[in-house]
């Protein structure tokens, strides 16, 4: 029972109290005075004044718990939702998870797979360094196609004119080599270009005058670099210049670059990256 209902049945036992004892008053006494009778009236509409105050607290008490309860089953209801939310969003999440782990599968197999393909690319790259001179032949007329293809797409009037600005340069090369050797020999100054490279001394192993290269026996692990200058010699006489065009572990191609006049290099030629 709540506070107010004992309050109200604490009031109602006063309120018989009074009522019993001024009854039994009256009878022991016989006839009461008026005083009593009008005391015993105020006290009890104090009686009743009490208890009206006390139903009216206790009525505004229940509206304030039915309201708190109404209030707590509003708050109940929010919170099971947001329960059904988060079990929803935990869902979604625990698919999307799994979608990932899938994802990181299919990326690892991929990234094994292409794993596999780098390995046998480095393989494959390996053997063709080690190709034998055939290859190295094939490279080069692959090469001067290549270049050929390129130089077909400039304009026919321009690929005439370049022509022939080259057989001038070339008759001017031919006549400087020609008084060059008149006057002692040799060309103008062979190995300038390699001054600040080390001095490399090679043989010719190959020479392959219709694509215009040779094969020298000097590569990488000689300190050999692409773009390195050669010039090559007999017995003290100096015959031309090839430059370094490709570049392998033990040998190297080289194209030719200059050829003294009436002069073929020969297998057994020694070219040098200084000057003799």
């Amino acid at each position: 029972m709540s506070s107010i209902g004992k309050i109200l049945v604490v009031v109602n036992l006063a309120l018989s109290l009074l009522v019993l004892g001024a009854a039994g008053a009256l009878l022991n006494k016989g006839e009461a005075t008026q005083k009593e009778v009008t005391e015993l009236g105020t006290k009890l509409k104090a009686a009743e004044s009490a208890r009206t105050d006390a139903e009216s607290q206790y009525a505004e008490r229940e509206r304030a718990l039915n309201a708190e309860k109404q209030r707590l089953e509003e708050d109940k209801n929010d919170l099971e939702v947001a329960k059904d939310n988060a079990e929803n969003k935990a869902q979604r999440a625990e698919v999307d998870n799994q979608q990932l782990r899938d994802d990181i599968t299919k990326i690892n197999a991929k990234l094994e797979t292409i794993e596999s393909n780098l390995s046998g690319t480095l393989q494959r790259n390996q053997e063709l360094t080690d190709l034998n001179g055939t290859l190295r032949e094939e490279a080069m007329k692959a090469k001067t196609e290549a270049q050929q293809a390129e130089m077909g797409k400039r304009d026919l009037e321009d690929a005439i004119a370049e022509g022939k600005r080259q057989v001038q340069e070339l008759e001017d090369q031919i006549s400087a080599l020609k008084e060059s050797a008149a006057a002692g020999g040799a060309t103008g100054a062979p190995g300038a270009a390699n001054a600040n490279v080390p001095r490399i001394e090679a043989t010719v192993k190959e020479v392959n005058l219709a694509d215009g290269f040779v094969v020298l026996d000097k590569g990488r692990n000689q300190s050999v670099e692409r773009g390195y200058t050669f010039n090559v010699t007999r017995d003290g006489n100096y015959l031309g210049r090839v430059k370094v065009d490709m570049l392998f572990a033990n040998y190297a191609t080289a194209l030719i670059e200059e050829q003294a006049p009436n002069v073929r290099f020969q297998t057994g030629d020694v070219a040098s990256t200084q000057a003799q």
